[in-house]
């Protein structure tokens, strides 16, 4: 090669690197083309030197014609397509003619490698070849770098010097391209496609923020439990599980929170999720019966024994402690205790501690200080929610597990049905989920509706409805909700539906909030079963519900019941029952939900919700009778009454009872008294008569008796038997119980049976039932005893109080507890016997001085009279632990 042609190769070079390296490998080449060849290569390789190509390619391929099989003739033939200078350049050929060389290379023997050896050729020379190729095909992917252009080259020239270079260069694009998508497909295709590449590492590491990122962008519930299933070795797994825990608890409902926990066991949030569900006062650990784990169920049951029960204090060594009725004591290091521990209820993991200068603390059952701040007082809101205040007036809420969810100058109440908390600051509240997640800000007043599903809200841009569905959803998912505020909305408890007021009308809502129809500029919309009754100006419009078709215009006077319709038009009273015009009245004379009275045509007549009509004959006056049946329901009868007669009717229009009578009482569980004039019968509803008209009047039902006067005396008639006891009572017998009554003769009060016959054969000043076979029976002082039995049980009684599972009993002797049979379990020599306790776990602080020692002695006992705990005090220690109520 001439040195213009190197100088042409050498020239094309734009990369330092690249043309040292070329430059020294077309170098060689030059040396090795100008060593003194065979005869038969060199009269071939004279025309390269001098540059005539033309007359080199045809000797070079008149040689290959005779001989294809030559190895070396085909690397001649890549050398000279690959030289810039000649015309027929090409490199994609070169690159062929060399991997053809190659491929006969393998079949040279030893004579070929003897003459090539005589040419001074050598089988090096095809490296060098090689290596020039592929210094000039990165040249050429240089010129146009690209993904595409850096894969082809190392596809083919993978073991090249340059490879090394040109996938470093092909990563460098490759991730430039990843970073401006920045999205996690991209990252993880970069990841696949480039498992080599320098930034690996940064690329593992943003692709899981971006996956965590999309994935949860939403901030629901579902996207945090998706990602947690799709994706459990993400390093943001722990995050994602607290996120998961706190937007649980915005819908606290148990079986939400339940189906959580058995979806994921082995999460760490079901454990904690579990804690919190089985700590809540209301929730019943039997429903975790046959989920889980009998020793896991029987675990949590503890937990929540020890949390909640019941503890009371005393004073030792000049320390406070607190015992709970199994004997477990925690010490507390304070001057004073919270006058709450002496006489309430101390049964919630959170303790109220006294503390220095009449500051409160928080602490666990443990006795650890659960927030550092100091308060003066400390309120339950119930739902397991608690408010602390400090002295600056600035409070915070705490869950019963002593969890701070929100604080400032704010006053709380717990919303229980629906399971949020708000928070009021003068006129601009925030409403929380119990987790202490802010919802909605700049809230005036919340009210819950329909067991907390609706809540109305008011502010000052007028009032709204939020489902707690919706609101739960937008507050996941991290939006803001909007609602269409009014200037008042009233709740139709008939209709469950909403009428919101506006300026352009009235709309009516749905219990989901949604528009079903507006009405414009009314004074007032009033509802049927069937209709909307619209007042506009002096007139009233009848829409229909099914299809809010106006059915009626320019209505002048309404009438609305819940069963039956009327509206005014034309003077004429149109009476409407379901969708259609059922009569035309002159005149109504009575309208309820069960029966129509009206006047046409001089005719007077009644209608039934059966669509059964009945003529009123003259003379009669039409009335309406509720009663209460035996299933507890409110039931409507019509009556007909004359001067001699009355008729009466049900809503069906069936006839229940028709004679001489002038009036009809009810008296209770399906009975009614007749009158019929000087004398009084007794009837059941359904017309059956139980006792003639000879009576002056009848009680009211009770337990099973009627009361019945005559001759100013009274009897017993029991209506399971329908017997009649002699008339021997002064008073009205009174029911004490299914079996027993309380009457009054001549000669004192006495306890009967429903008979009439006598228990005992005394007379007391008083009798109260204690249970089926036990009484209290006032005589000066009350003493307990067996109904039928002369068993006196307690005797010169003064006053008596039920109280846990037995009776508290005050005697000339002292106070005493009592079973409810009587057994004594506190001897009556007490001067207070007070439960601090609860009802279900009572604890009873029993106290007696000793003014003359100075000494007061108090005895603690548990709900059945077992001693817990007896300290004798000084006065000064008397004093810490006093209860006085």
């Amino acid at each position: 090669m001439n040195r213009s042609g190197r100088f042409y190769i050498i020239s094309v070079l734009n990369n330092i690197k690249a043309r040292a390296i070329i430059l020294v490998s077309i170098g060689m080449m030059m040396l090795s083309s100008g060593t003194v060849l065979s005869q038969s290569y060199k009269r071939i390789d004279r025309q390269y030197e001098k540059g005539d190509f033309e007359k080199h390619q045809e000797l070079l391929h008149k040689a290959i014609e005779k001989d294809s099989t030559d190895a070396f003739l085909w690397l001649m033939e890549a050398r000279r397509l690959a030289n810039p200078q000649d015309s027929q350049c090409n490199l994609e050929k070169a690159w062929s003619a060399l991997m053809h060389a190659e491929s006969l290379k393998g079949q040279l023997d030893e004579k070929d490698k003897r003459k090539a050896s005589k040419a001074d050729l050598d089988t090096e020379d095809f490296s060098q070849v090689r290596h020039q190729l592929d210094s000039q095909f990165y040249l050429e992917s240089l010129q146009k770098p690209s993904i595409e252009t850096f894969n082809q080259y190392l596809y083919r020239h993978g073991q090249s010097t340059y490879a090394t270079e040109a996938t470093r260069k092909r990563d460098s694009i490759a991730w430039d391209n990843t970073i401006q998508i920045d999205h996690a497909a991209a990252y993880a295709n970069f990841i696949e496609s480039y498992p080599q590449a320098e930034q690996l590492m940064i690329a593992k590491e943003r692709y899981d923020s971006r996956l965590f990122t999309e994935a949860t962008s939403g901030g629901r519930l579902k996207d945090f439990t998706r990602f947690h299933k799709q994706y459990s070795n993400s390093p943001y797994r722990q995050k994602v599980e607290e996120e998961i825990f706190r937007l649980s608890l915005i819908n606290a409902s148990p079986e939400y929170i339940l189906n959580l926990i058995f979806q994921y066991p082995h999460a760490s949030f079901s454990e904690r999720l579990l804690l919190e569900l089985a700590l809540k006062p209301d929730f019943d650990l039997r429903q975790l019966e046959g989920r889980l784990r009998p020793l896991k169920v029987n675990e949590l049951r503890k937990a929540k024994n020890d949390a909640y029960t019941v503890l009371f204090p005393f004073f030792e060594n000049n320390e406070y402690r607190l015992v709970s009725t199994s004997g477990e004591e925690i010490l507390i290091r304070t001057q004073a205790l919270h006058e709450d521990y002496l006489c309430g209820n101390i049964a919630s993991p959170i303790l109220l501690m006294g503390q220095h200068d009449d500051r409160l603390q928080l602490y666990d059952r443990q006795s650890n200080l659960l927030d550092g701040g100091y308060y003066r007082q400390i309120q339950d809101l119930g739902s397991g929610l608690w408010q602390a205040t400090a002295k600056s007036g600035r409070n915070a809420a705490f869950t019963s597990t002593g969890r701070k969810i929100h604080s400032g100058f704010y006053e709380y109440s717990s919303l229980p049905k629906s399971h949020f908390l708000f928070a009021k600051r003068e006129k601009n509240g925030v409403l929380l989920s119990q987790s202490g997640v802010e919802l909605i800000k700049g809230i005036e007043k919340v009210e819950e509706m329909l067991e907390g599903k609706i809540l109305l809200i008011s502010n000052s841009q007028g009032q709204t409805l939020m489902p707690r569905e919706e609101l739960i959803s937008k507050a996941q998912s991290l939006e803001k909700p909007v609602f269409k505020y009014y200037e008042e909305i009233e709740y139709l408890l008939e209709e469950n539906a909403f009428l919101a007021y506006h300026t352009d009308g009235i709309d009516w809502l749905n219990v989901e909030g949604k528009l079903l129809h507006q009405f414009e500029k009314v004074e007032d919309v009033f509802f049927t079963n069937q209709f909307y009754i619209v007042k506009a100006e002096e007139y009233y419009r009848l829409y229909r519900k099914s299809n809010f078709q106006l059915h009626a215009d320019s209505i002048s006077t309404f009438r609305h019941k819940e069963a039956f319709s009327a509206f005014e038009k034309d003077s004429s009273w149109h009476i409407l029952q379901s969708l259609d015009t059922i009569a035309t009245a002159d005149n109504l004379l009575m309208m309820t939900p069960d029966f129509v009275g009206y006047e046409k045509d001089h005719q007077r007549q009644l209608y039934f919700r059966s669509t059964r009509r009945l003529e009123i004959p003259a003379g009669f006056r039409l009335n309406t009778w509720e009663v209460t049946n035996s299933e507890e329901q409110q039931v409507q009868y019509a009556i007909l009454t004359s001067d001699r007669e009355v008729r009466l009717y049900d809503q069906m229009g069936n006839e229940i009872f028709q004679g001489r009578a002038t009036a009809v009482k009810y008296l209770g569980k399906q009975y009614m008294q007749v009158d019929g004039g000087q004398n009084k019968a007794l009837y059941t509803i359904g017309g059956e008569q139980l006792l003639p008209f000879a009576y002056e009047g009848f009680g009211v039902y009770d337990q099973g008796i009627i009361p019945v006067l005559r001759a100013r005396r009274f009897a017993i008639y029991d209506t399971e038997s329908k017997s009649l006891s002699a008339f021997d009572y002064l008073q009205q017998p009174q029911s004490l119980s299914l079996t027993k009554v309380k009457v009054k003769t001549e000669e004192g009060t006495f306890l009967s049976r429903r008979n009439g016959q006598k228990i005992k054969n005394e007379s007391f000043s008083d009798f109260r039932l204690a249970n089926d076979s036990l009484m209290w029976i006032k005589n000066g002082k009350w003493k307990l005893v067996h109904q039928l039995k002369d068993t006196v049980f307690i005797d010169q009684v003064d006053q008596y109080a039920y109280s846990g599972q037995g009776i508290i009993i005050s005697k000339q002797s002292g106070i005493g507890f009592y079973s409810p049979l009587g057994e004594e379990w506190v001897a009556p020599v007490y001067q207070e016997l007070i439960n601090i306790g609860s009802r279900s776990e009572p604890i009873y602080f029993a106290e007696r001085s000793f003014r003359e020692a100075g000494m007061h002695v108090v005895v603690y006992y548990d709900g059945r009279g077992n001693i817990i705990r007896r300290t004798a005090y000084t006065q000064e220690e008397y004093e810490r632990v006093a209860c006085d109520y």
